[in-house]
């Protein structure tokens, strides 16, 4: 084992163990310290997304690095100018480390999610492109069960207006599909399977579903029982894939060497000198 598998066991267990006491303090198990819980869960989520980028080879990671960031410029312009969220809301203080009112960890959040559902994208797309859809149809499914438990139960932002889906209004959720789509088609597709940023990813939404669960939230909860039921297709479908040759072969599936994301390949076909007749 070299040191690089050490350290990130070492974050995985750091981060499983932060996420298992919030998830007992926040379905009501056990409690917690309230001047504690702001540095608590900015931890769990900085721990978690540097588990994600330390995994990543390094031409993925400077991407998914550049998608963190894009991620938290969306939210600075969200919160101030309501836009592209289309919607008014504020960040309280419950997560620490905050620059002109957004959490730093905001950054953390879109790498873990936009990288997990990148990962479940490419077991189930045709195409490159299609694989963006998906990773951005996948985001937004795990909005509907973050953004209900984030709100009512941890309090860590708060809506203007309210809306039909457990207070957060609806087009919330169009503008955070539109946003991601934008992001995802930034980000090299994955150069292979990676158990770490898809223990993270699932991990994170059985974290908001269980809160949901213990918190009554049955629609919330159902979505997150639904991500963790296709996560749990997804990886078997890659097992089986791995695990034959040629069905690999059949499916495309065989490992290759990183592409380039479907934005910077139109631009190199853009670049490219007509070929001789």
């Amino acid at each position: 084992m070299n040191a690089r598998e050490v350290g990130l066991r070492a974050l995985a267990a750091v981060a499983a163990l932060l996420a298992a006491g919030g998830t007992a303090s926040y379905v009501g198990l056990v409690s917690s310290p309230t001047a504690a819980v702001p540095w608590i869960a900015t931890l769990t989520i900085l721990c978690a997304a540097a588990l994600v980028l330390v995994s990543l080879p390094a031409g993925e990671r400077r991407w998914a690095a550049l998608a963190g960031v894009g991620g938290f410029a969306a939210e600075l312009l969200g919160v101030h100018f309501h836009f592209p969220f289309g919607v008014d809301y504020r960040y309280t203080d419950r997560l620490a480390l905050q620059v002109a009112s957004v959490p730093v960890a905001l950054a953390g959040c879109w790498v873990i999610l936009l990288c997990y559902a990148r990962e479940m994208a490419a077991g189930v797309a045709g195409s490159p492109w299609s694989g963006v859809v998906v990773q951005a149809a996948w985001m937004m499914a795990i909005d509907l069960v973050l953004d209900p438990v984030a709100t009512r139960v941890m309090g860590l932002w708060e809506w203007g207006a309210g809306g039909a889906w457990y207070g957060v209004p609806l087009n919330n959720f169009a503008w955070w599909f539109a946003v991601s789509l934008c992001l995802a088609a930034v980000q090299r597709p994955p150069a292979g399977a990676n158990r770490w940023v898809a223990g993270t990813g699932l991990g994170t939404v059985a974290f908001f579903t269980a809160i949901a669960l213990g918190r009554g939230m049955r629609g919330a909860a159902a979505v997150g029982l639904a991500l963790v039921g296709l996560h749990a297709l997804v990886r078997g479908r890659l097992n089986r894939l791995r695990a034959t040759p040629e069905a690999c072969r059949s499916a495309g599936n065989m490992p290759r060497a990183p592409r380039a994301s479907p934005l910077r390949r139109i631009g190199a076909r853009s670049r490219r000198p007509d070929a001789a007749p």
